[in-house]
């Protein structure tokens, strides 16, 4: 493997590190307001894999995963109703992220055929 290519493969591990803990962040902010949302890590991770590669995905996966255990021994102090709200709310990014990258994929896959 070249220097350049070991670059760009330290590069995109890299930023799927730094992805994952803004996430983490963003959740960590959202926590006090709105409780817990973990179904916020999956656009992060879904758009690592599309434009990043399976790995630094799964290294996503694995820095939210410790993230959360970290948010999850704080308490949540918002009222059960507006968490359910707001999972309800987030539940839209999500399904459009996933119907865009499957979308983006299958047209990947029409062209290159």
């Amino acid at each position: 493997m070249r220097n350049h290519e070991k670059t760009r493969l330290f590069l995109r591990y890299l930023a799927a590190i730094l992805a994952s803990w803004a996430s983490i962040g963003l959740i960590a902010t959202l926590q006090p307001h709105l409780g817990y949302l973990p179904i916020l890590f999956v656009p992060t991770i879904v758009l690592l894999d599309f434009y990043l590669g399976l790995g630094p995905a799964v290294l996503a996966t694995v820095v939210c995963t410790f993230g959360s255990l970290l948010l999850m021994g704080q308490r949540d102090v918002v009222p059960e109703e507006i968490h359910d709200l707001a999972n309800l709310a987030v539940l839209p990014l999500v399904a459009a992220t996933l119907l865009r990258m499957i979308n983006d994929r299958r047209r990947q896959k029409a062209i290159e055929q």
